[in-house]
C-alpha cells in the first residue's frame, strides 16, 4: 500500500473518450469516499471537461487542449499548466498511453499509479498488471487501479450528474417543441469508426415504426453526422426532433436523461444513458459487450459471429455482425423497455 500524507493532493488523469470517462466515474467516487480529506483534481482533455463541471467528487478540474504535435515531439512538449502550478502527491492514470505516464514522470509526481502497458512500466510507481480476462468489464478494470491505495471499492454502476443549467435549457426546449412522450433518443454514430455503427436505413425503419405509434424520437450526433442523420429523419411524418450538431456536451447529457430509452451503437452516449438512468438498447458488432456494455442497465443486442469482436474501425469484409441485427428485434427491445418504464 502506498504511503500518502493525511490530506494528499491527488490528480486523476481521465481518459480521452466520453464513454471511457463515464466508465471511470465509479473509480473517482470510490477514491473520494475512501479519502474524504484528499484534494482531488481532475485532469481531462477538452471538451470532455464540460461533463465534469461541478462534479461532487472533485475539488478542482483542469481541462486542456490536445497538443498539436505527435510522436517524439510530443514527449518534449510543455507540460499541462496544472503540472507546473501544482505539486501533487500522487496521480491516478486512467489512461494507458506512454505520453501521459511520461508527463507524470516529468512533473516529478512521486506516486504514479497506472497499468503497465505500452512500454511505460519504468515510468510508474507503482505499476499495476492488468487483468488478462477477456470478459472483465472496463468499469472494473478502472476500479482495480485503486488497489495500491488500499481501497476496496463497491460494485456500484457509473453515475453522471446532470448540470442544472443544462437540465433547465433542455426542459424549456422540450416544452417549446411540444414533442410527445414516451421519448426515444436515437444515436446512430460512434466516434471510433463505422465498424461500430448499425446501418442507417435500419435506424430509419426503427424511427418510422416508433413515430407511427406516436412515440417521439430525438436524433443525436455531431456536426459531421448531419448528412447521415438527415437520411434517417427525412420524410418521417411522426414526432421527431433532429439535434445533430446542436448540443453542447452538458446539453447532450441532459437530453439523454430526458429520454425514456436510448437506441445507440456502442458509443459514449450509450454509457451516458446508463449513467443518468436512461435504459439504452445497445447494438454491438465489432466490440465486446462483455467489456464495454452499459453497466447495470439496458438491453444489449449482439450477434456473436466468428470474427467478432475484431475492434477494427472499419469492417474489411461483409459487416455480418451488424447486418444480422434485425429491425423488428430492435423495435421489440425498445417497446419492451418502454413498457417496463411505464409499469414502474
Amino acid at each position: 500500500m502506498i504511503d500518502l500524507p493525511s490530506s494528499p493532493k491527488i490528480a486523476i488523469r481521465f481518459p480521452n473518450w466520453l464513454g471511457d470517462l463515464v466508465m471511470a466515474l465509479p473509480t473517482l467516487d470510490a477514491l473520494r469516499k475512501a479519502l474524504p480529506d484528499a484534494h482531488l483534481t481532475g485532469i481531462v482533455q477538452s471538451p470532455l471537461g464540460e461533463v465534469l463541471t461541478d462534479h461532487p467528487s472533485l475539488d478542482s478540474l483542469f481541462s486542456f487542449k490536445r497538443p498539436k504535435v505527435n510522436g517524439v515531439k510530443r514527449l518534449f512538449h510543455p507540460l499541462p499548466e496544472c503540472f507546473q502550478s501544482e505539486r501533487f502527491d500522487a496521480i491516478l492514470l486512467l489512461t494507458n498511453s506512454f505520453s501521459t505516464a511520461w508527463e507524470a514522470r516529468r512533473a516529478a509526481i512521486p506516486v504514479r499509479v497506472g497499468y503497465k502497458k505500452h512500454g511505460r512500466s519504468l515510468l510508474l510507481n507503482p505499476g499495476i498488471s492488468i487483468d488478462p480476462s477477456p470478459t472483465r468489464h472496463q468499469v472494473d478494470l478502472y476500479r482495480d487501479l485503486l488497489t495500491p491505495f488500499g481501497i476496496v471499492p463497491n460494485d456500484l454502476p457509473p453515475h453522471l450528474p446532470v448540470l442544472e443549467t443544462a437540465r433547465e435549457r433542455v426542459s424549456k426546449q422540450l416544452l417549446e417543441s411540444q414533442i410527445q412522450r414516451p421519448l426515444v433518443g436515437i444515436n446512430p454514430g460512434a466516434a471510433y469508426g463505422s465498424a461500430k455503427c448499425w446501418l442507417p436505413e435500419r435506424f430509419r425503419e426503427v424511427v418510422a415504426a416508433l413515430t407511427e405509434r406516436g412515440i417521439g424520437c430525438v436524433l443525436f450526433g455531431t456536426r459531421e453526422m448531419k448528412a447521415l442523420n438527415r437520411q434517417i429523419s427525412e420524410g418521417i411524418k411522426g414526432p421527431i426532433i433532429d439535434l445533430t450538431g446542436r448540443t453542447t456536451l452538458p446539453e447532450l447529457v441532459a437530453w439523454i436523461a430526458s429520454c425514456d430509452v436510448l437506441l445507440t451503437n456502442d458509443s459514449g452516449p450509450m454509457h451516458v444513458a446508463a449513467a443518468v438512468g436512461t435504459p439504452p438498447v445497445a447494438l454491438f458488432g465489432s466490440t465486446s459487450d462483455a467489456k464495454t456494455s452499459p453497466y447495470g442497465l439496458g438491453r444489449v443486442i449482439h450477434k456473436h459471429v466468428s470474427c467478432s469482436p475484431c475492434y477494427k474501425r472499419t469492417c474489411p469484409i461483409d459487416f455480418k455482425c451488424m447486418r444480422q441485427i434485425g429491425v423488428q428485434e430492435v423495435v421489440s427491445a425498445i417497446l419492451d423497455l418502454l413498457d417496463k418504464n411505464s409499469s414502474t
